[in-house]
């Protein structure tokens, strides 16, 4: 399997990101455009948040509020899982997997210094190497 480091999966990103005093409906409108389904949420260069589509249906819609009038802010996931850009995509991976989320935040790059990563950026070599290890796994804990 190639275990590329997360900078090279995301080298050359176009990085959607938003401050958190953008409205959702700025946010959601950014995302559509790009075809993305996350915006990394970014204060004066720290990673503050990451807003997904997950975000959006579950902690807008579902919950009554209006986008035009929402921040971003007010509905981000805070604190969002994130990686290095030296570490090995599949560490991204797995915790996609374990965590039952589609975007990490990757850290330490040139440049504003983030990117996000999800599932659909990998090879499918990488994909299907991950699903066997993961299938391993399961099963020696099984037989243990």
């Amino acid at each position: 399997m190639p275990h590329r480091r997360l900078k090279e999966i995301v080298a050359g990103q176009d990085l959607l990101y938003v401050g958190p005093s953008a409205t959702v409906r700025e946010a959601a409108d950014r995302m559509r455009e790009r075809h993305v389904g996350a915006a990394l949420v970014i204060d004066e260069g720290v990673l503050r948040g990451i807003f997904t589509e997950r975000d959006l249906l579950q902690r807008v819609v579902a919950s009554g509020y209006d986008p035009e009038t929402t921040f971003v802010a007010q509905v981000m996931s805070h604190d969002p899982h994130s990686l290095d850009g030296d570490r090995q995509g599949i560490e991204a991976m797995r915790i996609m997997r374990e965590e039952g989320i589609q975007h990490v935040a990757v850290t330490g790059l040139a440049g504003i210094g983030y990117g996000v990563i999800s599932m659909r950026d990998f090879l499918g070599t990488e994909v299907a190497a991950f699903e066997k290890e993961f299938e391993f796994e399961e099963r020696v804990w099984q037989e243990v």
